[in-house]
């Protein structure tokens, strides 16, 4: 539960560091796994496959 939550804490402030931004082109963003892909990273993962981060002007690379 606790990295469930560190894990929405650190997308918030994330995004909202994007938010704050007028021009997100091209701007990159790395989000570092707790360990392995698992069922806590699922959105991380389909909002990369259905390009929403893309849409936000956003380059996430994700590792493991």
């Amino acid at each position: 539960m606790k990295k469930i939550i560190a894990l929405i804490m650190v997308l918030i402030l994330a995004l909202s560091l994007v938010a704050g931004s007028d021009k997100n082109d091209g701007q990159t963003i790395t989000i570092v796994l707790d360990w392995t892909p698992n069922t806590n990273h699922t959105g991380i993962y389909v909002a990369k496959a259905k390009g929403y981060f893309e849409q936000a002007g956003l380059n996430v690379e994700i590792v493991q």
